[in-house]
């Protein structure tokens, strides 16, 4: 990934710099997946912000962990974006259109379970996939 290396850059970006719990959308991509997201957990200690053709937000309030990025990756969620999203070719999604949809939540504690659930079962995905693609070899 790319870094800024020059000191007097950085300032400019000062209300930009993203903390843990933000998310990342993607608002364009040649297909549905534009509005797709990504929630941040563990920055690094350097200031980090969002790259081209995303659209930071940060949450209002805290949310268990995991359960925001699951979330908004949903069908039920990401079927509120598409009749929001424009183009032919390349397809977008806007801040506006972000705004005019809606996030269901239960409390927090079941938040949190959801979160733990849905990543530990992300996490036995990739650990088969990388084992298929090992024995493959």
């Amino acid at each position: 990934m790319p870094f800024i290396t020059d000191d007097t850059v950085l300032p400019k970006f000062a209300g930009s710099i993203l903390r843990e719990g933000d998310v990342i959308f993607a608002d364009t991509a040649e297909d549905e997946a534009a509005g797709k997201c990504v929630e941040l957990r563990k920055l690094p200690k350097e200031p980090t912000i969002s790259g081209l053709h995303t659209i930071p937000a940060r949450p209002r309030f805290f949310f268990g962990t995991g359960y925001l990025g699951h979330y908004l990756n949903s069908d039920a969620y990401h079927r509120q974006l598409l009749p929001l999203m424009q183009g032919i070719k390349v397809i977008s999604v806007s801040k506006a259109a972000l705004q005019d949809t809606q996030v269901r939540f239960p409390g927090l504690s079941e938040q949190a379970a959801i979160g733990a659930a849905l990543s530990e079962i992300d996490n036995l995905i990739t650990l088969h996939q990388r084992k298929r693609l090992w024995f493959a070899k």
